[in-house]
């Protein structure tokens, strides 16, 4: 029987085996965690612009009537600051209480922004607006 003390190889090996596994827990944890933080605040300068395009429309319809009620629709607009992020405007018509039958011109309508951005990334956001709003 041998007396000396020291550390076994098996041992040496299993101290490694959970090294090795805590710091490829950490590791994912990090990659998976930064990944959502990139998504994160690619949502938020999204919904920036979407905000930013209500914003317009509502000084557009303030400022200026007669342009905002043509309804025209657009496609694959952007602004400088917002690189590599496009937005799409399209209208509906709202119906209810104030709001004018067709074919009369439309008194009540629901904007509908699209934001577009990476791989297929979409927001959507809907504002309604009426004539008789001031």
């Amino acid at each position: 029987m041998s007396t000396e003390k020291g550390i076994s190889i098996v041992e040496i090996i299993f101290s490694i085996g959970v090294t090795v596994l805590v710091i490829s827990g950490t590791i994912s944890l990090l990659v998976k965690s930064t990944g959502i933080k990139t998504a994160s605040l690619q949502r938020k300068k999204a919904s920036e612009l979407a905000e930013k395009v209500v914003e317009e429309l509502i000084d557009q319809k303030n400022n200026n009537g007669d342009s905002f009620w043509d309804l025209n629709e657009a496609t694959g607009l952007t602004f400088p600051e917002f690189k590599n992020y496009t937005y799409d405007i399209g209208y509906s018509r709202a119906v209810g209480v104030g709001c004018s039958a067709w074919p009369s011109p439309a008194t009540c309508v629901q904007a509908e922004i699209k934001v577009n951005w990476g791989d297929s990334q979409i927001l959507w956001v809907k504002r309604f607006f009426s004539r008789l709003d001031k």
